[in-house]
């Protein structure tokens, strides 16, 4: 091919948007459009985005008054795991605060080996829909809490001893 048609042809693509070119006005290059777009398409309330289930959950969004947001429904089976991780014998305080009827639904001293105890499940308080339930661990003056909900979006709460003489408590979430 002649260099003047080889000058022409690159002209071409360039003016036609095939590179990428982005215009200057603000208007999106043809290869940022999605081709799954038209003006007919309409905006639905249901989310697009799935979480990812963690085994053994059923977390499924349901419909949400706000576009966008996944809402999840009730789960009331969540346990207080004491995980010991420690070489010995240890003990440590757990307490369960059902936080909707500041009712303390479990209080004990918990002493385990290594490994690991549930102590507690949030569905023995029979909760009413999603409610919250505050789990405290103390051990040596030294306390650590954390919330969960009867949400199926939440997952266990778990409380452990420290090799510093103290307390740590963690849940998971989606």
């Amino acid at each position: 091919m002649p260099r003047p048609y080889a000058l022409l042809l690159v002209a071409s693509l360039l003016l036609a948007g095939c590179t990428g070119f982005v215009p200057t006005d603000g208007a999106p290059s043809p290869t940022e459009r999605s081709p799954t777009v038209s003006p007919t398409d309409t905006p639905t309330d249901t989310p697009t985005d799935t979480p990812t289930d963690t085994p053994g959950s059923s977390a499924t969004p349901t419909a949400d008054p706000t576009p966008g947001t996944p809402h999840y429904g009730p789960e009331p089976d969540h346990e207080v795991v004491v995980e010991n991780r420690l070489d010995g014998e240890v003990t440590i305080h757990v307490q369960v605060l059902r936080e909707a009827t500041s009712e303390t639904v479990y209080d004990e001293s918990v002493t385990l080996p290594p490994g690991e105890r549930v102590v507690y499940n949030t569905a023995a308080a029979d909760p009413d829909g999603i409610e919250s339930f505050r789990v405290v661990a103390e051990r040596g003056g030294d306390r650590a809490s954390v919330t969960i909900e009867t949400s199926e979006c939440y997952g266990d709460a778990i409380v452990w001893p420290t090799d510093d003489g103290g307390a740590d408590a963690t849940y998971s979430v989606c």
